[in-house]
């Protein structure tokens, strides 16, 4: 800095940029990787985690440690369809390395389900969309209405668990849709906590069949809860191993450590301890 304001009359830009207390920097792509990756998926009681990073798609699902096959597990299969179809986002490649196109929890999602073997052009050509509330931060979640391959109409829903949770009257299970009790929604925001308190992002999935001369504003209500999608953008590898002053080095020289951000309350926090601020 004294080389960038070494003239006379910008030195004192350095003298008050010794006396600085906060400094703010942008987290997602800065701090990060800017590659969101999906880590689990909460489905009922059973925790599905995945491999693999980045934007290829190769990893696999596992649960208790043991290989799970997509194509076999219908609750698995439906959960990462409408994170998929449920997305504005692309991923094309160039120069034969993926590039994505739109936002990164969306490309998260694509990515996850093109492990489990369909591409999102394979789903989209399926089940083509003819439909859609965009997301917005009032709403907080989005909705996607499709045509099966049946000619039924369905409408996919992903946003913040609190959300989509109290907009769903039953939950899917593998042997049909059940009643969603009192206790299952318990269960799924403890689950929320502690996805959240590991710096995961979470996201909740659910759907609902539409009748026949649907209203589009009625398709976010009376939904089939499915589950919890939950992951997490890595961090730089020299944002990592950056120095960091210690909280008591940090207090003397009157420095404040703060996060800020619109998902979770906890996830911030987790990620700070992750990078020891």
């Amino acid at each position: 800095m004294a080389l960038t304001y070494s003239p006379k009359r910008r030195r004192d830009r350095v003298s008050r940029s010794s006396s600085t207390t906060v400094i703010c920097t942008d987290k997602t792509g800065t701090l990060t990787q800017n590659e969101m990756t999906v880590r689990a998926l909460q489905l009922g009681t059973r925790r599905v985690e995945v491999t693999g990073g980045g934007h290829a798609a190769s990893g696999e699902f596992r649960v208790g440690g043991q290989r799970v096959d997509p194509a076999r597990d219908e609750h698995l299969a439906l959960a990462l369809r409408i994170g998929a179809l449920c997305s504005d986002a692309r991923i094309d490649r160039v120069d034969g390395r993926p590039a994505v196109l739109g936002d990164p929890t969306e490309a998260a999602l694509i990515v996850a389900a093109a492990k489990a073997g369909p591409e999102q052009t394979a789903l989209n050509r399926d089940q083509p969309r003819i439909g859609e509330i965009p997301f917005s931060s009032e709403a907080q979640r989005m909705v996607t209405i499709h045509r099966t391959p049946d000619g039924t109409t369905v409408a996919y829903v992903k946003g913040a668990p609190r959300v989509v949770l109290e907009a769903s009257r039953r939950r899917f299970t593998v042997a049909g849709e059940s009643p969603l009790t009192p206790e299952d929604r318990e269960r799924v925001l403890a689950v929320n906590e502690e996805l959240a308190g590991r710096a995961l992002r979470v996201l909740a999935l659910a759907y609902r069949l539409l009748p026949d001369g649907y209203d589009e504003r009625e398709a976010a209500r009376d939904l089939a809860f499915v589950g919890l999608i939950a992951m997490i953008d890595p961090l730089r590898v020299e944002a990592a191993a950056a120095p960091w002053p210690r909280s008591s080095t940090r207090s003397a020289r009157g420095l404040k450590a703060g996060r800020r951000s619109p998902g979770h309350s906890r996830t911030p926090g987790s990620w700070g301890r992750s990078w020891r601020v």
